[in-house]
């Protein structure tokens, strides 16, 4: 039998779990700690390295809708904060959809009026 190229073999690396992300510094509250374990928990792209990101995402996160519940002006600015973080982070849906499929979704014709009626006929 002849001998398997490198190339064929399977990493070690490529392989193994992903590392659980975990707070550092100063604990989060409670509502901190439940956005910081919902995005990192939905999102399996982020790495080790992106913890200390995410933990100002889940803090900017808490302090808006705090603002929100007590009515505060500082909402919006705590919202566009949260956002920027998100794009940095890709967690906006933007981030998760490949640019060239959003493309060719918009390049789709749109159905005729006759397709349109034969489908309400169908449905009736």
């Amino acid at each position: 039998m002849p001998r398997k190229s490198a190339s064929n073999i399977v990493s070690l690396a490529a392989t193994a779990p992903r590392p659980v992300l975990t707070p550092i510094g100063p604990p989060l509250s409670k509502d901190e700690k439940l956005y910081f374990d919902f995005v990192v928990r939905t999102n399996n792209h982020l790495r080790v390295c992106d913890t200390p990101m995410v933990m100002l995402f889940a803090v900017t996160m808490a302090r808006a809708m705090q603002a929100r519940r007590e009515g505060c002006e500082t909402y919006e600015k705590e919202v566009r904060a949260a956002l920027a973080i998100a794009r940095s982070l890709r967690l906006t849906v933007q981030a998760a959809q490949e640019p060239k499929t959003v493309g060719r979704k918009r390049e789709a014709p749109l159905p005729s009026f006759y397709e349109l009626m034969g489908a309400q006929d169908d449905r009736s």
